[in-house]
């Protein structure tokens, strides 16, 4: 693992500041750290144990420890039990939640959300957000993995939000900052504008177009493209906008305060992969606007009438989402005459 964190040498029994630990089996691993299912002795609870190198450690338990002022069962977010370092490992041990969003979608269900289901996981990531806002935080790392079922089975979409590795200080990004995957980066973190906390709101939209669409509403497959369909679907941004960016040249030719955003010959120059980066961005975006005007007819059954409601009683925090997915989503959020 690119952390230095060996799954070789995860040991069998921890000893922590406030209990003691035996482990069961893995949860997963990612770039950062490992992820294993530990029994809590004395109470025998299940817990979550992450193991990180120490770099890495010591800053996601700092900010845990800030969300933990924040209460996190009320806010939905993630909740640390203790930390500690093992050797050459930095432990995080926090609450055992049941499965991700992205993995109860592709493994579980192999089907897209209903709007229903959508709704309420909105609504309690914004109230996440909120409070990480009140604080400061940006989370910089929103996606489906990234959402939390509490216990699917006993509360149906209740959810949290977990990993907070890459979150930072409001006024500890830069322009510059590299942060968020692409397929739910927003477009100043690809021009290199300046951010805040509105980043994660991109993040979000993005999720919540994902779990109607059962795929990604813009291409992952390289900045271009990503940034190509977001133009075809959303329009150019702003000049006032654009005219901040450090790397908006790259994907828009500027002529006084007008931008022309650059065909693939000019992005790459006039190439075999300039020509099909342009096939494949025009067929993903044929693909994507088609299955969301099959979703949107199904608007018309008088079932769906029935469950038309908006995300959240809190229309700004509602519009906000809504600029993120457009009017490409609009069906789900209930602004489709029908």
């Amino acid at each position: 693992m690119a952390t230095g964190t060996s799954l070789r040498h995860i040991p069998i029994a921890l000893s922590g500041n406030k209990s003691f630990y035996l482990k069961r089996h893995s949860l997963g691993e990612g770039a950062f750290g490992a992820v294993f299912l530990y029994q809590q002795h004395p109470t025998l609870k299940d817990v979550a144990v992450k193991f990180l190198n120490h770099k890495y450690g010591q800053k996601e338990a700092n900010i845990l420890e800030k969300i933990k002022g924040l209460n996190p069962d009320k806010n939905n977010l993630l909740k640390l039990v203790e930390h500690f370092t093992e050797g050459w490992h930095y432990c995080i041990v926090f609450e055992k939640l049941d499965q991700d969003l992205g993995h109860f979608m592709s493994v579980k269900t192999q089907q897209r959300m209903k709007v229903s289901e959508i709704r309420p996981v909105a609504q309690q990531i914004l109230t996440a957000l909120q409070a990480l806002k009140s604080m400061g935080l940006v989370h910089t790392d929103i996606k489906p993995n990234n959402l939390m079922l509490v216990n699917h089975a006993n509360h149906p979409f209740k959810v949290k939000l977990i990993d907070f590795g890459l979150a930072r200080h409001k006024f500890d990004l830069s322009p510059n900052s590299k942060i968020q995957a692409l397929g739910y980066r927003a477009p100043e973190s690809v021009f290199d504008l300046p951010k805040d906390e509105s980043v994660d709101m991109w993040g979000l939209g993005c999720s919540l177009a994902y779990m109607y669409l059962f795929r990604n509403l813009y291409p992952r497959t390289s900045e271009y493209e990503y940034i190509a369909t977001i133009v075809q679907m959303q329009g150019i941004p702003p000049s006032y906008v654009l005219r901040e960016g450090l790397r908006v040249q790259e994907f828009f030719l500027r002529s006084g305060s007008n931008f022309q955003f650059k065909t693939p010959s000019m992005y790459l120059g006039r190439s075999f992969t300039g020509l099909l980066l342009s096939l494949l961005a025009s067929i993903y975006l044929g693909t994507v606007l088609s299955e969301i005007k099959s979703s949107a007819v199904k608007w018309k059954g008088l079932s769906c009438r029935l469950d038309r409601r908006p995300f959240s009683s809190q229309q700004k925090q509602t519009i906000v989402v809504i600029t993120v997915l457009c009017t490409s989503l609009g069906a789900v959020l209930g602004h489709i005459d029908g």
